[in-house]
């Protein structure tokens, strides 16, 4: 957990000095981190939320990947018959395009199931 305040400081310098790119990137890498890491579910799945809708401001490809740790994050806070199932539904995911849809949607299902 060292890391993270680094981590999240590196997304908000990234923002603020307009490269949306690593910033956003960067927000992933934090997230990431910190689900492995063991911190406060709760106090992340509320910045997440912050930093996906900068995402969805700025098209980032990274919310695909977002939305996917969203759903690993509530599954491991809630009771659920099977936290595996990060099957993405809603209209949110229905408006992405298919491309968004695809980039690193595989490999990250696979990687947060080796967690649940």
């Amino acid at each position: 957990q060292s890391r993270l305040p680094l981590l999240k400081n590196a997304y908000q310098v990234g923002l603020q000095m307009g490269d949306i790119e690593w910033g956003l990137t960067d927000a992933n890498i934090y997230v990431l981190t910190a689900i492995q890491s063991g911190y406060n579910l709760s106090i992340l799945s509320t910045e997440l939320k912050a930093m996906m809708q900068q995402m969805r401001l700025y098209n980032h490809h990274s919310l695909m990947v977002s939305l996917l740790y969203n759903r690993a994050i509530v599954n491991l806070m809630e009771e659920s018959n099977d936290p595996t199932d990060l099957e993405l539904k809603g209209d949110e995911f229905a408006s992405m395009s298919e491309e968004l849809k695809q980039i690193n949607i595989v490999n990250r299902t696979y990687f947060l199931r080796l967690w649940l």
